[in-house]
Order: structure tokens, then sequence, then C-alpha cells
């Protein structure tokens, strides 16, 4: 009987270990998926064997690629919020809902436009360590060397959303993405305050 017993409290205490043990695997994989640095590289590498492939050069693979790959890691409702900053009390949810989807489509041409120029089988990559700003809020600075020995330096601004970093902003050269579109959309920005003040 005491055998028994001291046989089943080793096969309990084995069986407890291997369960910790894997809750501890688990949450390191989801760390490790939840990464910025890892989801930046796993897009570059996309970008990269995209570029070195036979369809590179095939503009409707080009769209198939940019649509379904780089247009997702983008947060198209924080990007708005970035762009409009005050004047996004001024707008109605269909009207965000509108901008939202101008913003998307405008940047999905301006990386179908730049999409070739900016090859990455011609470059090496380093991505530097995340600085956080919260739980959910990250800065990742990647240096990007070409083979002219121009170096260009990009910061991501990423946001957990859904269990994955998207793209919030990319600044360079003492501009950012937002920047540039809140400068492109400044008339239309405002004139959602003129309409809110006319409205009763």
């Amino acid at each position: 009987m005491r055998i028994q017993r001291y046989i089943c409290t080793s096969a309990l205490i084995i069986l407890l270990a291997c369960h910790q043990t894997l809750l501890a695997a688990e949450a390191l994989q989801r760390e490790t998926e939840n990464d910025p640095v890892t989801s930046l590289q796993i897009t570059f590498d996309k970008i990269r064997h995209f570029q070195n492939s036979e369809l590179a050069h095939n503009l409707a693979a080009q769209q198939v690629f940019i649509t379904t790959e780089l247009m997702s890691q983008f947060t198209f409702d924080t990007m708005l919020r970035w762009i409009a900053g005050p004047f996004a009390r001024y707008m109605t949810a269909a009207e965000k809902a509108g901008m939202i989807r101008q913003l998307s489509a405008d940047i999905n041409t301006t990386l179908t436009r730049h999409f070739l120029h900016f090859n990455l089988n011609h470059s090496r990559i380093r991505i530097h360590k995340p600085r956080y700003t919260g739980p959910v809020k990250a800065t990742v600075v990647v240096q990007v060397y070409s083979d002219q020995k121009h170096t260009l330096n990009l910061s991501f601004h990423l946001q957990l959303t859904d269990q994955h970093w998207k793209i919030v902003d990319i600044g360079s050269f003492g501009t950012s993405l937002t920047m540039f579109y809140r400068a492109r959309y400044i008339d239309q920005l405002r004139s959602f305050r003129h309409l809110s003040a006319r409205s009763p």
C-alpha cells in the first residue's frame, strides 16, 4: 500500500512538473512571438524573400504581397489618431472610418511605388533592442546599410494590438510617416472642425 502511495505521489509530482514546464515554454513562445524586434525581423525576411523571387518584378504579385503581408503590419486606427491629433474630436465615427480607408489606400500606393527601390537584398539590416514606453508601446531603431556605404536610420513606433506588434509610425531624417500625412490631410482635418462648429 505504501509503495502504491509512493508511486502515485511521485507520478503526480512528475505530472505537475511537466505541466509547469509546458506552461513556461508556452509563455516563452508567446513572449517571443510578441517581441517587436522579432515582428520586424519576420517582416524584413518576408520582403527579402519576395524581392529575391521570380515574382519580384510582377506588378500583380507585388500588389498581392503588399496587401497581404505589409499592409497587415500597420494599425491604421491608431495612426489616424496620431495624424488627426486634436482634430479627431470633431470627427464622426463615419468620418474616421472614411479617413482610415483613405490613409490605408494612400500608404498602399506609396509602398507600391517605392517597393523595389528599397531592395533588402542589396542591404544589411541591424535591428536594435526595443525601447518600451509602456506595456503595449515600443520604439525600435533599425539601421539599413546599403552597398553604396549609405546608412539609413529608421525609428519604428509600434503598438501591441490583438497580440501582434503593429506599426504606428516610421521616423527618419527628422520627420515621420504620420507627420507627412498630417501635413497632407491638414485642410481636410480643419474642415471637420468648421463643420462641427456649424452643427446645431
